[in-house]
């Protein structure tokens, strides 16, 4: 199904009466402002005694702009329809409920139809005797000022007014006005977006492929700069950076907004500061303050815009001041960089392991060592595999585990002790796969390889197929004790235990083949999980699902049966899959 024939998903009653809902909700929480009758302004209910700073435009971009009506910012938001400019007698409206003898500021955003009927309004205004001056910001680079229709306003539009909200408090509107010309030509934004917007009620207005992203898409979904191919948070900061080179410079001082365009998550917006704070230390760039959050979004865009404060002379120390001043405003977040961050983690080798030196091992123990290699080097190419499957039962993230487990346990593997102790190897690999797993499933292995490994000799040689099989159940068994699992769950449990049974089954018809044992305890564990497959789920989250997840593979279970598969490859009699896997040996 065309995905542009699908309307989004939102928590709305009538598409046409979005903007007049939400600023209701607006006023029901805030009592520090109201809604002027009959229009969709917001004012504070208390008059300022200096100049009047007005914003306003097209609604969808919130908290932006009448989620910064506050003492100290905005007196005024004049709020229009989804992406459309506000009429010309909403902003009038506006300027004359709050106009005085200090006069109004009206901040415009560089849109052909902000700019007619703000200016319109502000004309006005002014021959019926308000003092009115228009400021308008275009802060957005990414595009050329000489292609015809100019740069749009974008996020610095907030860092002005804020700027301007402070400053009103003891300049005069000449002044002001002034201070704002300053600022707008040292304020530049430029932004990267994932996805377009979905107007309320509407389909996606466009799609971009799932490997590409758009630098310098606009806040109504208008086209950008360019498309370009997926990048790291890394890359993204690098490309963005790039395009600021004409506007700082070495030793310059900044103030920096990182403004979330709607839907990235808190992780991505943080490791998008860390990620840019270490490309301005780079630089040699000093960050004075530092501005995220939900700023000025594009409704549920997936995107995120960085915009520049350069602090110039004669307005540097006084600009912090009026940025720093307190507001009260939940969406306005401001910080100062902290100099000394905690110290990195050393990745080092486990704890009992540490003192060790690589190991030679004999030749019984460098087999088993390329058997351990194998199986987690192929797991770990199973990442997208398994967050798959985990996606469609769980929350998804079972093949990230998979991944980070299996790299830390490679990135050890010269340090295992496996012929002379394997029980402390396998305690260790326990340990491991409990820090690398979230949730449950590691520290559940960890049991299964603790408990398990009692039931082995210390020597790797000296144990017999039965004591393998004795250290399997076990190991099952503590899985069952601290999980609470049963049989017919559809947890791990079930591939498990269907593999002990071919593992004591094959035992007792006599084979002695560690290869034929392998491919029976595998052939077992398959089975276990094609039955889990079609059970209803009584534990772990698939249990939510309430029988939407029969007939869907059970991560937990197809996990199992892979590493018991890939056992058995690494067993085959011939060792010519070992063979071609290492070849460096």
């Amino acid at each position: 199904m065309d995905p542009l024939t699908i309307r989004s998903k939102q928590f709305i009653n009538d598409h046409q009466k979005v903007v007049d809902e939400a600023l209701d909700g607006l006023c029901m929480i805030n009592p520090d402002v109201k809604r002027i009758e009959g229009t969709q302004i917001i004012t504070l209910k208390s008059p300022r005694k200096g100049v009047n700073v007005i914003c306003g435009g097209g609604s969808g971009h919130e908290p932006a702009h009448a989620g910064f009506v506050c003492d100290g910012m905005l007196s005024a938001a004049v709020c229009g329809g989804i992406f459309a400019s506000p009429s010309y007698q909403e902003v009038l409206k506006a300027i004359i409920q709050i106009g005085n003898e200090s006069g109004v500021l009206v901040v415009i955003k560089n849109y052909t139809g902000d700019c007619i009927n703000f200016e319109l309004a502000a004309n006005i205004a002014r021959a019926k005797g308000i003092n009115v001056k228009t400021l308008v910001i275009a802060d957005d680079i990414s595009l050329d000022e000489e292609i015809g229709i100019g740069r749009r306003g974008l996020a610095g539009t907030v860092l002005l007014y804020k700027a301007l909200g402070a400053a009103a408090n003891f300049m005069t509107l000449d002044k002001l006005h002034e201070f704002g010309l300053f600022l707008v030509k040292n304020i530049f934004t430029i932004g990267v977006s994932f996805s377009a917007c979905s107007i309320p009620g509407f389909p996606p207005m466009c799609t971009l492929p799932i490997d590409e992203m758009e630098i310098g898409m606009g806040i109504h979904g208008e086209k950008g700069l360019k498309r370009i191919k997926l990048m790291s948070s890394t890359g993204i900061i690098e490309e963005l950076f790039s395009k600021f080179s004409k506007t700082i410079k070495k030793g310059d001082h900044v103030v920096v907004l990182v403004n979330n365009l709607g839907s990235c998550t808190e992780l991505e917006m943080m490791i998008l500061i860390k990620d840019l704070l270490t490309k301005f230390k780079e630089c040699e760039v000093e960050v004075k303050r530092v501005v995220e959050g939900r700023v000025m979004t594009s409704l549920d865009m997936h995107g995120m815009s960085i915009t520049i404060l350069n602090l110039k002379d004669p307005y540097r120390e006084e600009l912090i001041k009026c940025l720093d001043s307190p507001v009260n405003c939940k969406h306005w977040k401001i910080h100062e960089v902290c100099t000394t961050l905690h110290t990195p983690l050393k990745h080092e080798i486990p704890s009992i392991l540490k003192a060790q030196k690589t190991l030679h091992l004999n030749p019984l123990g460098q087999k088993f060592k390329k058997i351990i290699h194998y199986i987690f080097t192929h797991l770990e190419k199973k990442e997208a595999h398994y967050n798959k499957l985990d996606a469609e039962v769980g929350d998804g993230d079972l093949g990230i585990g998979v991944a980070k487990v299996s790299q830390t346990v490679l990135k050890n593997i010269d340090y295992f002790p496996f012929e002379d102790n394997i029980v402390t190897s396998f305690i260790e690999i326990g340990q491991l796969m409990a820090d690398g797993f979230g949730g449950t499933t590691g520290p559940l292995y960890a049991f299964f390889f603790l408990e398990g490994s009692q039931k082995l000799k210390p020597k790797f040689s000296e144990n017999a197929a039965q004591d393998w099989c004795a250290a399997f159940v076990q190991g099952i068994t503590a899985i069952q004790n601290i999980g609470k699992a049963k049989l017919g769950d559809r947890t791990m449990i079930d591939a498990l235990h269907s593999a002990a049974q071919a593992f004591a089954n094959a035992l007792k018809d006599g084979k002695t083949n560690e290869f034929e044992i392998s491919k029976c305890v595998a052939d077992g564990g398959r089975k276990g999980a094609v039955l889990a497959s079609e059970m209803k789920a009584k534990r772990g989250r698939s249990s939510y699902l309430q029988g939407k997840e029969i007939g869907k593979q059970d991560p937990g279970c197809e996990l199992v049966a892979d590493w018991l598969n890939l056992t058995s490859e690494a067993l085959h009699p011939h060792d010519q899959i070992l063979q071609q896997h290492f070849d460096y040996y």
